[in-house]
């Protein structure tokens, strides 16, 4: 900053602008000087724009490294209960196979075995089954059925239902067709009721139940298709064919098959 030698201005003048702060002069000893403003920095803005330059691209990187990183959610979705449940004997043990699961962060299957198809069920597997078939050689020696059921786990931990209760004879296998029951029994409205049907050894055979009313006359038919040898459970919704709640009363529920009939008695209640 300079200063240079400049002509006083009169004293109303000075007045003024001393207080606007507006006065660009300044009086020593009688002697006003101006002052001369120094000249601009022109380098600053260039020094500004390299600078921008230099950070710009690595804050690119850095948002496009953030739009691609993956956003972690959590997952609370389990997968399905696994379908087509069925076994055989293998020795001393139950070999088991079921319809593998489509879900494509599968991690595997939990095998539950009891004694009795009321239960209580325990799994049978240390570790998850990566496949959809497993072999039970922890069978109790003396059993005279087991029952099991399956269940499917996800890569975050989640456990799905499990999968429809299948039996299997462990004295020699049945010879005729039969029902060993049905539970709850009775039944109230809104409630399914589970029907446990024994299909002989031999071949494959189709297999139906039929529900019928007091009156003999059929409410409800379910198909089976194809069943296995072995002790299946079949699930009535308490319904007619046209999707209705049927009404309290005695019925019967008729396992057809292989040329025979075998029936349990079904009571609903209010």
């Amino acid at each position: 900053m300079t200063m240079r030698r400049h002509k006083p201005p009169g004293l109303a003048a000075s007045l003024l602008l001393r207080g606007s702060g507006l006065l660009p002069f300044t009086t020593v000893r009688g002697v006003s000087y101006a002052f001369r403003r120094p000249a601009r920095r022109r380098w600053l803005p260039l020094l500004v724009i390299f600078a921008l330059l230099l950070v710009a691209p690595a804050l690119a990187h850095a948002q496009a490294s953030s739009a691609q990183s993956p956003r972690w959610t959590h997952d609370d979705s389990p997968p399905a209960a696994p379908r087509g449940l069925s076994g055989t004997r293998e020795g001393s043990g139950v070999r088991l196979r079921w319809t593998a699961n489509s879900e494509t962060d599968l991690a595997g299957y939990t095998v539950y075995r009891a004694l009795s198809p009321s239960g209580p069920f325990a799994a049978v597997n240390p570790r998850l089954a990566g496949t959809d078939e497993y072999l039970d050689t922890t069978v109790p020696a003396g059993a005279g059925a087991a029952w099991y059921q399956v269940s499917a786990s996800d890569a975050s931990g989640n456990e799905g239902g499990r999968s429809d209760l299948y039996g299997l004879s462990l004295e020699g296998g049945a010879e005729t067709w039969s029902v060993e029951g049905a539970f709850p029994n009775p039944s109230r409205a809104g409630a399914a009721v589970h029907v446990l049907a024994v299909i002989p050894n031999g071949p494959p055979e189709l297999a139906r139940v039929d529900v019928l009313d007091s009156g003999g006359r059929r409410v409800r038919r379910i198909e089976l298709g194809t069943l296995a040898p072995g002790h299946h459970e079949v699930m009535w919704d308490g319904k007619n064919d046209a999707g209705r709640e049927v009404a309290p009363g005695v019925y019967r529920g008729w396992l057809v098959g292989g040329g025979t009939r075998a029936v349990v008695r079904l009571l609903r209640v209010p």
